[in-house]
């Protein structure tokens, strides 16, 4: 499994894709798909709901990811993290699904609330879908060309967004919260308000 460290602006951010026998993407599409009625939702912006939250019991299938993503944060971190979820005994999910139709487009945001790292799995990319881009600053900006299978971590800090969906059909994204482990002595306040994301 090939790692690619990509430094931007101090910043290390890490890309790797995932093999079939860690993470099964038709089943966590299929999941995905036969639970709608089950959803949830935040981040209303730009007429669309940007967020979409399902509970691990129903796309169980996310949880080899997981693994993987806090295993391999420890190797290139070198930080023992947890992404926290109610299987775990967790009020909150700190992971999302993000369906892109064409047109759609997510600002410039970060998820600096209290989270060490995040992530990103990519489950559906078409061509012309969309790039994922880090900010820094008004010029500073790096853009990742992403594909199906493919996994991005990166500080939680850091600006990114993504590109606008020229494509004819949905791009599709898992991403996650990783947190330091043990968590502090208070709990965490996990949440899904606008402001914990944007601006």
């Amino acid at each position: 499994m090939e790692m690619r460290k990509h430094l931007f602006c101090d910043h290390e951010i890490y890309s790797t894709f995932i093999s079939e026998d860690k993470a099964d993407v038709e089943q966590i599409l299929s999941e995905l798909f036969c639970h709608k009625k089950d959803y949830s939702y935040s981040h209303f912006i730009q007429k669309r709901w940007e967020n979409i939250y399902v509970n691990p019991m129903l796309v169980p299938a996310v949880l080899p990811v997981f693994s993987f993503a806090v295993s391999f944060s420890r190797k290139v971190y070198n930080k023992k993290l947890i992404i926290p979820h109610e299987l775990l005994g967790f009020n909150h999910n700190e992971f999302w699904f993000n369906v892109a139709k064409p047109g759609d487009s997510t600002g410039v945001h970060n998820h600096k609330d209290k989270s060490t790292l995040s992530g990103v799995f990519y489950l559906q990319v078409p061509e012309k879908s969309g790039h994922l881009f880090f900010k820094n600053g008004k010029s500073n900006k790096l853009e990742f060309q992403v594909k199906t299978g493919q996994m991005v971590l990166f500080p939680s800090s850091l600006n990114h967004y993504v590109s606008e969906n020229r494509s004819r059909t949905e791009r599709i994204s898992l991403a996650f919260n990783c947190f330091t482990f043990p968590l502090m002595e208070n709990p965490v306040e996990f949440g899904y308000e606008k402001s914990k994301y944007f601006g």
